[in-house]
């Protein structure tokens, strides 16, 4: 049986990682182009729209929110590997258990640099 799901679990793991970076980037099109019908809908019922009211539709997310966002994301999905590491120690081998929690590693590193970088533009 394992033989013949083996060659599917890379795949699947490499498609899942596309399929959800597709999803962020329609999501990302779908908002950029909901900002802008919304521009052009406030054009076309308003007699005059000045500046303010477009920089208020187009208002951007803050950069120092986003690195809290990240930061945060990141750290739970480090948590996340490391908590499934260590449900594999108790089905299957030790060693594999230990490779997925090294690998946890990197985003818990990314996530807490993140952390920092919200900390370090909060104080300024």
């Amino acid at each position: 049986m394992h033989e013949i799901v083996d060659p599917f679990v890379p795949f699947a793991v490499f498609l899942s990682i596309i399929v959800i970076v597709a999803l962020v980037l329609r999501h990302k099109y779908r908002l950029k182009k909901l900002q802008t019908d919304a521009i052009f809908k406030a054009l076309d019922n308003a007699e005059s729209v000045n500046a303010e009211i477009i920089h208020a539709i187009r208002q951007p997310e803050s950069p120092l929110a986003k690195d809290l966002r990240r930061g945060v994301l990141l750290l739970a999905f480090a948590a996340a590997l490391a908590g499934f590491s260590q449900f594999l120690s108790i089905l299957r081998s030790d060693e594999l258990s230990e490779a997925i929690l090294g690998l946890s590693l990197f985003p818990a590193a990314m996530g807490l640099v993140y952390l920092v970088f919200y900390l370090a533009s909060k104080r300024r």
